[in-house]
This record gives structure tokens, sequence and C-alpha cells, in this order.
């Protein structure tokens, strides 16, 4: 399932990360990153710890998975 920029449901898409295909996990990011990067970004007000603060939660969103 390699959907370029297409939406697809998150539930979906994380099923998909759970059967090993990393070019789901790339849709996924690429989905997800903008807002949650937005959201961070509006809460801490500084961009570099923003940035920081989203590569933590993917670290932890893929460490969390039963892979």
């Amino acid at each position: 399932m390699n959907q370029e920029l297409g939406i697809m449901e998150e539930r979906e898409l994380v099923k998909c990360i759970l059967s090993g295909k990393k070019e789901d996990f790339e849709v996924f990011y690429r989905q997800t990153m903008g807002e949650l990067r937005q959201f961070v970004m509006g809460r801490v007000g500084k961009w570099e710890v923003a940035e920081e603060l989203v590569q933590d939660t993917y670290l932890s969103f893929l460490d969390s998975l039963p892979l």
C-alpha cells in the first residue's frame, strides 16, 4: 500500500506499519508531521525544541509498536 500524499485512515496505516511495510510509515509520517509540528510549535514557541519533540514523538511511536 504505497500512496503518495494520499489520505489513508490512520488506523489502516498503523496496521500496515505493523505488517512491516517501511513505505507505509513514510506515508504516515508525511501525513501527520505537519500538523504535529504546528501543534508542538504552538505549545513550545521555539522551532528547534519543537523539531526535537516531534522527532522524539515519532521514535516513541515506533518503539511502542509490537514489531
